[in-house]
């Protein structure tokens, strides 16, 4: 089991040995990448879904082409959109961490594990570690090595064949051996690429009223004016024509918005236009003397007309006077207001619909702010306490595999006392007999006299000093 001492050195950069941390991660991916190498992976992806169970994290949407190379797995965290092309090697000693939305070509090769540079010490059989840490939005060119400790930041593009060996900041354009930066990505750039995807869309861009339109035929209403497109203004413009040239017709200039847009009423349009608002009912009032447009409720009076003030009308008089007509019972004057009062109703509605929109995509725009951070934190935080679970786990496994083993010295211990025992049964009996025939009265007798024997010899020994 992993020895809990030479993981610590392994994850904090200190020398450690590899034979030592008998980590059997290293062992037990082996023959799941190998498998994943080997299978259909464009026809069944079960393979590819056993070896994800060996990293860290490792979204749905992450891709892998086969062949792939890692020493464990379970120290490489995938974020979400990662693609990488055939031949990735990662030698995840350490951490490997990876943004969203990162792409890798051929043959990109990231190292974690390090060696000292004294042959000496080298030959020992002892290594270092450093992590690694690619952020989010990351293109790396085929052939490219990324060195242990390295960190590229995000919104980097890093050339193919590159040797990183030092880290690389935010928003850059990378290359070369040793690599370094080319230049900065910039609002240029948006606009270059930009265009050329509106031109695989097949889409064009209206530069006067800023927004991107793919049918030509559509009549878009901004900000109150109304767009005509191009097919429509030939046909406008001969209605126009025609109405100038009859001077019977009556023209009469509304405005709306920021433009002043001229509706000439014809007795050809008439039947048309009532049908354009069948669904609206006017409330205004055209007075045909004077030519003013005046409000049906408001009471006010043309001053032209020699009737200043519509007091003087009976309740009767002012109740027929404020009720609604109907479509057909309109003059066409009557009509062309009602229809410009339903185009006003409809920029308002459009225009609060946009503040609308504006205001909430603020509101989600401040709550992710706020969470995201929360949420980066909470992650890391998971990510310390599943190394420190980790870490306590082999501490643990080691220690159970030391209680183990005196369990298994102790039963072999035991095993050998009965194994003695059961093989010198018969002397252990024979043994027993001869100490039942033992007279201990004589026997301690003979050790009395043989006591006097001893003590006669001192004192002979002591006359010849």
């Amino acid at each position: 089991m992993v020895n809990s001492r030479e993981w610590d050195r392994m994850m904090e950069g200190k020398l450690y040995s590899p034979v030592k941390l008998c980590d059997p991660s290293f062992h037990k991916i082996k023959k799941v990448q190998k498998h994943f190498n080997e299978c259909e992976y464009w026809k069944d992806s079960k393979e590819f879904e056993k070896l994800k169970k060996h990293f860290m994290r490792a979204p749905d949407d992450m891709v892998l082409i086969p062949p792939v190379y890692f020493d464990h797995g379970n120290r490489v965290s995938f974020g979400r959109q990662f693609y990488a092309n055939a031949g990735l090697t990662i030698l995840d000693e350490n951490r490997v961490t990876f943004g969203d939305r990162v792409f890798l070509g051929p043959c990109v090769s990231i190292f974690t594990a390090g060696h000292p540079i004294d042959a000496g010490v080298r030959a020992r059989n002892v290594e270092f570690s450093k992590p690694v840490s690619i952020g989010s939005d990351v293109w790396i060119g085929g052939n490219a090595v990324i060195n242990p400790g390295i960190t590229i930041g995000n919104d980097v593009v890093i050339g193919s064949g590159s040797v990183v060996t030092h880290n690389i900041p935010d928003h850059v354009v990378a290359a070369g051996n040793p690599c370094h930066v080319l230049r900065q990505i910039t609002e240029k750039d948006r606009k270059i690429w930009e265009r050329e995807y509106r031109d695989y869309l097949g889409v064009e861009q209206d530069l006067t009223h800023g927004f991107f339109s793919r049918n030509p035929e559509v009549e878009i209403i901004q900000a109150g004016n109304v767009v005509e497109t191009e097919q429509k203004s030939a046909s406008v413009k001969q209605q126009e024509n025609v109405a100038t040239e009859n001077k019977a017709d009556t023209e009469i200039t509304f405005e709306a918005g920021e433009n002043i847009a001229c509706l000439n009423s014809g007795t050809q349009n008439t039947e048309k236009r009532r049908t354009e608002i069948q669904d609206v009912e006017p409330d205004l009032e055209f007075n045909p003397d004077n030519r003013f447009l005046n409000n049906a409720n408001s009471g006010e009076g043309n001053p032209d007309n020699g009737n200043s003030n519509n007091n003087d009308l009976n309740p009767a008089e002012k109740t027929e006077k404020r009720k609604k007509k109907k479509p057909e019972e309109m003059t066409d004057h009557e009509l062309l207001a009602a229809l410009l009062k339903s185009q006003k109703s409809d920029t308002r509605f459009q225009k609060a619909a946009a503040v609308g929109t504006f205001l909430l995509a603020a509101v989600f725009a401040i709550a992710f702010a706020i969470l995201i951070p929360q949420v980066t934190l909470t992650l890391r935080n998971a990510d310390n306490a599943l190394d420190q679970v980790q870490v306590l786990a082999g501490q643990a496994q080691n220690s159970l595999d030391n209680v183990n083993g005196l369990v298994d010295s102790a039963q072999h211990s035991l095993s050998g006392i009965d194994k003695v025992v059961e093989d010198n049964t018969e002397t252990i009996t024979e043994v027993t007999q001869k100490l039942g025939q033992i007279d201990f009265e004589k026997l301690d007798q003979s050790i009395d006299d043989l006591a006097e024997v001893v003590k006669t010899l001192s004192e002979v020994t002591s006359l010849f000093r």
